[in-house]
């Protein structure tokens, strides 16, 4: 049976088998060596990363440019440079975005594009006026090669600083075929910052559609308003991403998902732009500017439509991919105790009844300035009890302090300690004037018995007698 990597090197081997520049695909057509790799590798696992491996054509991994360029016609169509708002620009192609930020000690550039449409990239830069030279920073929405394969270029030929984000820089250091090979100068994580000439651009790390995937925000001022600005690195699974199984590559993604899509979700927006300028419907909305109307880039419906939509476009390919994994009756996850909660009438009293009574160790939490409401911390080894007092929380019913009565009432009923020698600390509450709700049940495999806290809430106090 051929492993992930064996069919990983074979598709690479024969797709790269073509010329790198030459304006066709030369004898090793692709279409050809994807047909003769999915007739090679018979097993599950091979044939998901043929696919991957097919869709990263797509991305510009490993086709070269030549090739890849077939994909969309828009991305090396040109368009004139043409500013958004305040100090930031679009210089990009018709769809591969690349924004300018102009400022008075030099200028910040994100995206390259491919190597072929650095020369447009330049001439979109010095037709609105500004110096090519004067690029100082460089930054990118993802490491596919549709926004980096350039950027070795435009350093080159700027001496310009390459910033990445973390996941992202082997990638974009990567001299693989298709890939920049280009240093990146500085590192970056998530919530870091790029300040030059007064602009401020912060990086939010939103992976999946690779793992250093980052989405840039900044605010810009313009007309006498301040705007915040959104960049989109890129919510979507690409046709042949493996969210379910994949243990090896990337195991982390489908959960990467659903930390972009929260984080995308907490951005507060106005202008709506993006990697691709699909994103944000570039077609429909440059007429609209160029015809002097209101800025139609000016979109927060249009960025939570688009997040809602590649959300539930996610969502729908994981549950695809979890069913055909057959994953929909196990469990992917450990779960480890945490806490529970309990609203209670005067927390000073509960905590000083649980010290006493059972041993836990009580801490108000600080920095409560609402005197409506105080919380604290109750903790014993690895047990937490989170306490709340509410000034207007009514109180416990009495029927729900008897333990066979609450029964009749949905909801969350009790919660239990595990304890050695059962009667002995019930013995020992007892004397300390703690009442019991249920008294002892003693069966051959466990003893068990309820107690009540100040407050009146149960807790079941259980002994297992057998081996667990």
């Amino acid at each position: 049976m051929h492993t992930q990597a064996t069919a990983t090197t074979a598709m690479k081997n024969m797709l790269t088998a073509s010329p790198a520049r030459t304006g066709g695909l030369g004898p090793q057509d692709p279409i050809v060596a994807t047909t003769s790799l999915l007739r090679r590798f018979s097993s599950r696992t091979a044939l998901r990363t043929a696919v991957f491996l097919i869709a990263l054509v797509v991305c510009g991994a490993i086709l070269p440019g030549a090739a890849r360029a077939q994909g969309n016609a828009d991305w090396h169509r040109a368009i004139p440079g043409f500013k958004i708002a305040g100090n930031l620009y679009y210089v990009g192609t018709a769809d591969l975005a690349v924004y300018l930020i102009a400022t008075p000690q030099g200028n910040i550039l994100i995206n390259s594009d491919f190597k072929e449409d650095v020369p447009g990239i330049r001439k979109s830069i010095e037709g609105l006026g500004f110096k090519y030279a004067d690029t100082k920073i460089l930054l990118i929405s993802h490491a596919h090669g549709d926004h980096d394969e350039g950027v070795g270029v435009i350093k080159s030929d700027t001496r310009a600083q390459l910033m990445v984000m973390d996941a992202d820089v082997a990638a974009v250091e990567s001299t693989a075929p298709g890939r920049p090979g280009a240093k990146v100068d500085r590192v970056l994580h998530d919530r870091d910052t790029v300040e030059l000439g007064g602009a401020r651009l912060t990086a939010r790390l939103t992976p999946g559609h690779t793992p250093g995937c980052t989405t840039w925000t900044m605010q810009v001022a313009d007309g006498g308003r301040t705007l915040n600005v959104v960049i989109v690195g890129s919510p979507n699974v690409n046709p042949g991403y493996v969210l379910v199984g994949d243990k090896k590559n990337y195991p982390q993604i489908a959960g990467d998902y659903v930390k972009t899509f929260a984080v995308l979700k907490s951005l507060p927006v106005d202008l709506f732009l993006g990697a691709h300028g699909a994103y944000f419907d570039l077609q429909g909305k440059l007429p609209k500017m160029t015809a002097g109307a209101a800025n139609p880039f000016i979109d927060p419906a249009g960025y939570k439509a688009y997040v809602a939509e590649r959300e539930q476009a996610f969502e729908k390919e994981l549950a695809k991919q979890t069913a055909d994994a057959h994953l929909g009756d196990g469990v992917g996850f450990d779960i480890a105790w945490n806490h529970v909660a309990l609203s209670v009438p005067n927390i000073a009293e509960s905590i000083a009844w649980y010290e006493k009574m059972l041993g836990f160790k009580g801490v108000v939490r600080g920095g409560q300035p609402n005197a409506r409401q105080q919380v604290a911390d109750l903790r014993r080894g690895n047990v937490t009890i989170e306490l709340f007092q509410l000034a207007d929380a009514a109180p416990l019913p009495e029927s729900r302090k008897n333990p066979s009565e609450d029964f009749r009432t949905h909801g969350v009923k009790h919660f239990g300690f595990e304890v050695k020698n059962l009667p002995a600390v019930l013995a020992e509450l007892k004397a300390k004037g703690v009442k019991v709700a249920f008294d002892l049940r003693d069966t051959p495999t466990e003893a068990f018995a309820f107690i009540s806290d100040n407050a009146g809430n149960a807790i079941e106090l259980i002994e297992h007698k057998t081996a667990r």
